[in-house]
């Protein structure tokens, strides 16, 4: 899958779009075909810029709050299927990368609910 890396701190010229490996659902997971993510000050611009005192390890996939298709379920999951629109809470952190979370934590995007 393609990603937008960091692999050291600084101004936009050190985010590089790369092939990454594509993540595998455990238990309770599902991997997401993101379409959106949210870029926030505090969190990805700062973070960038000199890691904002969050214990960032890089190499490091910043974007925060994504939203899109469930692409794979993992054992477990009850309640989302491939193919369902969803977003991730943003309150709440699995300590997952933003393309594999917890499903408790992913919940259906408007677009996907009953009319």
């Amino acid at each position: 899958m393609k990603a937008v890396v960091m692999r050291r701190f600084g101004g936009p010229e050190v985010l590089r779009l790369e092939e990454v490996p594509t993540p595998e659902p455990g238990e309770g997971e599902v991997l997401i075909r993101v379409r959106a993510v949210s870029v926030n000050r505090t969190f990805d611009i700062k973070v960038r810029e000199d890691g904002n005192n969050r214990g960032a390890v890089l190499p490091l996939v910043l974007g925060a709050d994504p939203s899109g298709e469930v692409a794979r379920v993992g054992p477990g999951v009850e309640g989302l299927a491939v193919g369902d629109r969803v977003a991730v809470e943003p309150v709440m952190s699995c300590g997952a990368p933003p393309t594999l979370v917890t499903s408790m934590y992913s919940s259906p995007s408007p677009g996907a609910l009953p009319r």
